[in-house]
């Protein structure tokens, strides 16, 4: 009688978790991998995202005082997540982060784009829709949860 009772108590977490891994999915905002590779060698390429936060961005909104507002008043929401390649004087930093502002009008429907300055600066700049699109990483942390979740509920139903 204890196995069926434990087997029950398996099926009830197992079934908690995936509902608790479908919403996290749909209730979190926007989430962006965060990193600079000066300081966290993970954050360049190859991307490891095993030791690289990914951060909810609407939790990072507070830092963003000093943006213009848009056309209505009101602030930008973060809507992109960004990589940033910069290379100054022949040192490379990657920079992975959040994103508010959309590309200005001349790059608009461009995804990435080159700019060049002074002094051996270059910046190649990238941003993408969607949860953790700034890594190389096709799992995010919630749809790994989610996985992990329905084999562990195939497994206890055997």
């Amino acid at each position: 009688m204890a196995g069926w009772q434990s087997m029950g108590i398996a099926r009830l977490l197992s079934a908690a978790t995936v509902g608790l891994s479908f919403l996290i999915i749909s209730c979190g905002g926007l989430s962006c991998y965060d990193c600079n590779s000066h300081y966290n060698k993970d954050c360049g390429d190859p991307f490891s995202n095993y030791t690289t936060e990914l951060i909810d961005c609407k939790q990072e909104q507070h830092k963003m005082t000093h943006l213009p507002l848009k056309e209505d008043g009101n602030p930008y929401e973060a809507n992109i997540c960004r990589k940033t390649i910069q290379t100054i004087n022949g040192k490379v930093r990657i920079r992975r982060s959040c994103g508010w502002l959309p590309n200005s009008d001349s790059m608009k429907d461009r995804d990435c784009f080159t700019r060049t300055g002074t002094h051996q600066v270059t910046v190649y700049h990238c941003v993408c829709k969607g949860d953790a699109c700034n890594s190389a990483s096709l799992f995010s942390a919630p749809l790994l949860v989610l996985f992990v979740s329905l084999i562990l509920s195939m497994c206890t139903t055997l």
